[in-house]
């Protein structure tokens, strides 16, 4: 039963294009693995314990210690256990291709980068982009977001300085349009961490500028309680022409406008979230919408019809 379990988890890990790589959410396999190397042990060692071993057994352990040369082989040079692939994975060096990693989270690579930032951050002018946390915070980095402020005024999008990112960041994904080749042209690696890595020089992209203002603008809305719907209408229309795939703005936009009395105009946001096909949708939040969209064509007047929470927060 158990490695029916196993299988089927590892099936569907295999088949789910969502699915994180991280070991644990693996270990009903590696649970199985383990129940069955301790089997094959204790096959082995039965066999051997026979006054006459049995031919069988003693293949048995001949293979067996092979495999444990062969792992031991793979594992004892591998400077952190932690981040082992095998080479079917890529190896350690190249499994960020497959597989998504926790290091740098979980602060198991995170005093490379502080000394990585100590070392070269500190001693110059430029800024350091990326992985902004209160983990970082409270070590004292004087790394940044893309966008501070959500009155930025740098619309082209152009940045120029250190960047910390993760390794999967150099995959192309056409189906978002993500060209790495293109994006990181006027840069080189300059620092490898694991899986994250620090690219120097210079980044053009307004989808990128896009990207980070459409996080500071919820963060303005849902954490700080913001109430320029005005400003928050331009930089939200801003974010929709910068990466119209974005499309939680559609609802933002619709909801500023609620704020405002102007119904037309909010009816108009979210109809173009409903109607929208860049970006898959559920259809229980499509249906969500809807209704926000019924009961403003069912008023005149906007009374008791307040903005609706975006449903992606939930």
């Amino acid at each position: 039963m158990v490695m029916i379990m196993a299988g089927g988890h590892f099936a569907a890990l295999a088949a789910s294009q969502g699915a994180y790589g991280g070991i644990r959410h693996a270990l009903p396999v590696v649970l199985a693995l383990l129940l069955l190397i301790a089997l094959a042990l204790s096959q082995v060692i039965s066999g051997l314990r026979e006054p006459a071993p049995a031919r069988w057994a003693q293949v048995h352990a001949a293979a067996f210690g092979v495999l444990l040369i062969a792992m031991l082989a793979a594992t004892l040079p591998e400077p952190r256990l932690f981040e082992f692939h095998n080479r079917l994975a890529g190896g350690s060096e190249n499994a960020w291709r497959y597989f998504g990693n926790e290091g740098l989270d979980m602060g198991q690579r995170f005093h490379e980068i502080r000394a990585f930032h100590d070392e070269i951050i500190l001693a110059g002018e430029l800024p350091f982009f990326g992985g902004r946390s209160r983990q970082s915070e409270g070590a004292g980095l004087r790394n940044r977001n893309l966008v501070e402020s959500l009155y930025d005024d740098n619309v082209d999008g152009i940045y120029e300085g250190y960047f910390l990112v993760g390794m999967s960041a150099l995959l192309p994904w056409p189906a978002w349009n993500w060209d790495p080749d293109t994006f990181y042209a006027e840069t080189e690696e300059v620092f490898r961490a694991g899986y994250m890595h620090v690219r120097k020089g210079r980044i053009t992209d307004p989808r990128a500028r896009a990207n980070s203002i459409a996080s500071r603008l919820f963060d303005y809305i849902y954490k700080e309680n913001g109430d320029d719907w005005e400003m928050v209408i331009r930089r939200g229309n801003e974010v929709l022409a910068g990466n119209p795939r974005t499309v939680a703005g559609h609802i933002e936009l619709g909801n500023a406008h609620i704020r405002l009395g102007q119904r037309d105009e909010a009816l108009a946001a979210y109809r173009a979230f409903v109607d929208q096909t860049l970006v898959p949708m559920d259809p229980a939040i499509v249906d969500l919408v809807r209704q926000q969209i019924a009961r403003i064509e069912a008023s005149e007047t906007l009374n008791g019809i307040g903005p609706m929470r975006l449903p992606f927060l939930e």
